[in-house]
């Protein structure tokens, strides 16, 4: 019996040993991406000094959860990921303020239920019979091409009268390498 307590003792062990060891490398090594591109967007004067502020002190790791869809069958789940505190949250939030006035003024841009239903008010339905269509897409954003995905926002940041930060700056390619990769 104790040798079975023993060896659980040294399985618990070496999980959180192994646990946190990964946890603290992964964190420790994001952090310091982050924070050494934001450091050297600003020696270079790409970004203003108070950039400093878009670096987290004591990031936290992200929690995923599900929403029911209760409107399908089976009642799959959303993944909804939080990243509160984690690395990327202030940097992301960042650039979702300077990319809003861009989304803003595009023509497909719908605010919300009630500027689609004001926009449906307005159309105009003269002429031959027409129908409206309502489309389900699946998985939305993991159908995005890697490669081609970036230079839809980089043509969008070249089209800015006012480019600071510069388009070259805000680039996602060069942000890369904040996803991870995995070696085989």
């Amino acid at each position: 019996m104790k040798i079975v307590l023993l060896i659980s003792a040294l399985y618990k062990f070496y999980y959180y040993y192994y646990y946190y060891y990964y946890y603290y490398y992964y964190y420790y090594y994001y952090q310091q991406i982050v924070k050494s591109t934001i450091n050297d967007l600003i020696v270079k004067q790409e970004l203003p000094a108070t950039a400093a502020n878009l670096i987290i002190t004591t990031p936290r790791t992200s929690c995923i959860y599900f929403l029911p869809k209760i409107h399908k069958p089976n009642n799959p789940g959303r993944p909804i990921v939080s990243a509160c505190s984690c690395h990327s949250e202030l940097s992301s939030s960042y650039l979702d303020k300077i990319m809003a006035p861009i989304v803003r003024s595009l023509p497909s841009y719908i605010k919300d239920s009630q500027h689609a239903i004001q926009i449906f008010r307005d159309f105009n339905f003269l002429g031959e019979d027409k129908l409206i269509f309502v489309m389900d897409i699946t998985s939305l954003y993991t159908v995005i091409p890697n490669g081609e995905g970036p230079l839809a926002p980089k043509h969008f940041f070249d089209l800015r009268t006012v480019k600071e930060p510069s388009s070259e700056t805000l680039e996602f390619h060069s942000l890369s390498h904040f996803t991870p990769t995995t070696t085989q």
